[in-house]
């Protein structure tokens, strides 16, 4: 039987294998990395990535003015930080220290009142039911989530400019990656966040009003670039789409 032990002087041959024992967990490892079919990457689902974000629908009642308390809120904030960034000669690390040593002085001066009036903690009381400042792991997965959505799709939208099977696409990528380079030798950091975060108070609202006015100019727009290009584009072999 094969349960029984060797007997003494008896030679021990080793076991021999058929199957690679690595084998199956290689196998299992190529199955784990082999990706799924890629679908077409367009703005489209970019916007929808960026909107399956938990805190999506929070942010856009700001950006586009629905609450209009909040949104002034955080639109001053953000001029108030550019100012001092830029004119102040202030840091992001002094702002924060800054910000958290004069709160400190409120929340100590607010404290003190209270005790002296006789009256419960301000905060303790206030918050004693509420899940303020509470981390939420729901709403983290979600973040993270809509991170890797946006990650991705923007990863497949850099990867068919760069695949340049369709050249007016590849070029507008290509200005836009100019235009990038242009404002980054003039601008400061400070100033190529803050611009972007002003536009998103604007356009959001104004595309909101004037959507069909500017859906048509911008469809003539894209009709005249294609109508001028696309002969030119058609005598360059390079940038012909490959036909399978």
């Amino acid at each position: 039987m094969s349960d029984q032990e060797p007997q003494a002087g008896e030679t021990v041959q080793p076991q021999s294998f058929d199957k690679d024992p690595n084998e199956d967990l290689s196998a299992s490892v190529k199955t784990l990395n082999r990706r799924p079919p890629q679908e077409e990457a367009t703005l489209g689902k970019l916007l929808e990535a960026i909107k399956s974000n938990p805190r999506y629908e929070y942010a856009a009642d700001a950006f586009y003015w629905r609450a209009p308390i909040r949104g002034a809120l955080i639109f001053g904030v953000i001029n108030l930080c550019y100012f001092l960034f830029t004119y102040g000669e202030y840091s992001p690390v002094t702002m924060a220290s800054y910000t958290f040593l004069a709160s400190s002085i409120l929340c100590f001066a607010f404290v003190q009142v209270n005790n002296f009036s006789n009256k419960p903690h301000p905060f303790i009381s206030r918050f004693a039911d509420s899940d303020f400042g509470t981390v939420e792991e729901d709403i983290v997965a979600g973040h993270v989530r809509s991170i890797i959505k946006v990650a991705e799709v923007s990863r497949l939208l850099i990867r068919d400019a760069l695949y340049w099977t369709d050249p007016f696409y590849s070029l507008k990528f290509l200005g836009l990656a100019i235009l990038k380079a242009i404002a980054g030798s003039y601008l400061s950091i400070y100033s190529l966040i803050y611009f972007p975060l002003v536009i998103l108070f604007i356009v959001p609202r104004l595309y909101q009003e004037q959507q069909t006015a500017i859906d048509g100019v911008l469809v003539k727009v894209n009709t005249i670039i294609q109508e001028k290009g696309k002969p030119v584009f058609e005598k360059i072999s390079l940038l012909k789409p490959k036909q399978d």
